[in-house]
């Protein structure tokens, strides 16, 4: 469907110059909107993935069209390709004819064209054609003859389109159509980002750094004084490589999940997939590929394990799609997801977990998921907090901070109730030394929280742990602490 209620064209410098077609998904914007209008729909209600295999049962114009109805995106937040933007305006400004050509709605379209004010023209999905692969070609055709276009693409199905246009440009070639350039068949006239990173950005959207977090099913096996025994060791460890995989499956949905609140944070907009160096779908193809190993390596240690890995897994699907959007329901759903690590890690092992060390962890959890919350409040602009989600407000600061110092202490008394107790003489021949870890604790804990009242941490207090010197300090001195004791 042709769309020209757009900005005057121009002054034509050369009538019969090729006119300039652009593909959007991929090309233009290193996202793909489809991909994006369905994880918005999933995200206002995840039982809407029922509806959606009959959608497309129906034809992809249908499907597109169902998700018009329900939600929009915004335009300005997209990651556009700027060097390819700066192209198109330039050759616009010279008097080109430039062409929006997509497979996207054509509401959707249009939205783009007027936020960026460079296209004479729009050809997109309308109520009737899906404007992808040989019907794009035509149209583009029909409308300027075979030939007389330069077309911009980046998918293995623009290859009709390539060959019956004047010029071909690339934008990131997906791995598909750098097979079938490889072929030869296709002369390219200019690259736009000819080979697009993939490893660095995908492990930064793994976030494996976050992995550090999983180390907690090391600590019953660490408390009970049971890390010499290989067996339990080597179950734990297999149980480690599971949960991490899980995590990072997690991460993943979450970032899905959250892609404009996470464009309209200062540091989150950075993120792989909101960013745009990886695709939504690639995200979605990835789920898969750490889900089945983790539920592999998960019943090599034992059938329960497995039980306990779907379990973490529908505590963050919880998290992502309700939880965190609700005041202190999120710190509690946090500290319960860390606490969890450490049941599982017990039940790997084979050792009875303490009732003091799950309210200990409780606590400290709590704590620390407050922080997160209070230093996220401290440093966001009224427009960063609206697009969060979280629920919490700037009115909310002092009581953030209250919840979670309150948390913190009661977590020292804990260990403190703990180490007085008679099951600590159990497990160390001079236990009075354990006294030590309340101070290193309500230490540590009371300086994370002067340290974000002074908005000197930011976001996540774990990468503040794992960056900051004095904590390696303290956690030698845990050590130390607990060697003395035994």
């Amino acid at each position: 469907m042709l769309e020209r209620e757009l900005p005057p064209e121009p002054e034509r410098t050369d009538p019969s110059e090729a006119v300039l077609c652009v593909d959007l998904d991929g090309t233009l914007v290193k996202s793909d909107t489809l991909a994006e209008l369905t994880l918005q729909l999933l995200r206002q209600s995840p039982f809407y993935v029922l509806l959606l295999p009959w959608w497309l049962m129906r034809g992809r114009v249908r499907f597109k069209a169902e998700l018009m109805r329900r939600v929009g995106l915004r335009v300005e937040l997209l990651p556009y390709r700027t060097e390819l933007l700066e192209f198109i305006k330039a050759e616009r400004d010279r008097g080109r004819r430039v062409v929006l050509v997509t497979a996207a709605p054509l509401q959707l379209a249009r939205q783009v064209a007027d936020h960026l004010g460079c296209f004479d023209e729009i050809i997109a999905t309308g109520s009737t054609l899906n404007v992808a692969g040989a019907n794009k070609r035509d149209l583009m055709v029909t409308s300027f003859g075979v030939g007389r276009f330069d077309y911009i693409g980046n998918a293995k199905a623009d290859v009709v389109c390539f060959e019956a246009a004047r010029h071909a440009l690339v934008a990131a070639p997906q791995w598909r159509l750098r097979r079938s350039l490889r072929q030869g068949r296709i002369q390219v006239a200019r690259y736009f980002e000819q080979h697009p990173a993939i490893a660095r950005p995908l492990i930064r959207a793994l976030r494996v750094h976050q992995w550090s977090k999983n180390l907690l099913v090391f600590f019953p096996l660490l408390l009970a004084h049971k890390f010499h025994d290989g067996p339990r060791l080597l179950a734990t460890a297999l149980f480690f490589v599971a949960l991490s995989l899980t995590a990072s499956a997690g991460y993943l949905i979450n970032d899905l999940l959250d892609l404009e609140a996470d464009r309209l944070h200062p540091r989150k907009r950075f993120r792989p997939l909101a960013a745009g160096t990886i695709s939504a779908w690639t995200g979605l193809a990835i789920l898969p590929l750490l889900l089945v190993p983790a539920l592999g390596l998960s019943l090599a240690v034992g059938w329960p394990l497995v039980l306990w890995l779907l379990g973490y897994l529908v505590a963050t699907l919880i998290y992502s799609f309700y939880a965190k959007r609700v005041p202190v329901l999120d710190a509690l759903t946090l500290a319960g997801l860390y606490t969890f690590r450490i049941l599982a890690g017990g039940i790997a092992a084979r050792v009875p977990i303490s009732p003091w060390m799950m309210a200990f962890s409780m606590f400290f959890f709590l704590s620390l998921a407050f922080l997160k919350r209070y230093s996220e409040l401290r440093e966001s602009t009224t427009e960063a907090v609206a697009g969060s989600s979280r629920g919490y407000g700037r009115a909310d600061l002092d009581q953030v901070r209250l919840f979670g110092t309150i948390a913190a202490y009661v977590s020292t008394l804990v260990l403190a109730l703990y180490v007085s107790g008679n099951d600590v003489v159990r497990l160390y021949s001079k236990p009075q030394w354990l006294w030590l870890l309340c101070v290193v604790v309500i230490y540590w804990l009371s300086r994370a929280w002067l340290l974000a009242s002074r908005g000197e941490i930011e976001d996540d207090p774990f990468w503040f742990a794992m960056t900051d010197r004095q904590t390696y300090g303290l956690v030698l001195a845990i050590i130390g602490i607990m060697l003395l004791a035994l």
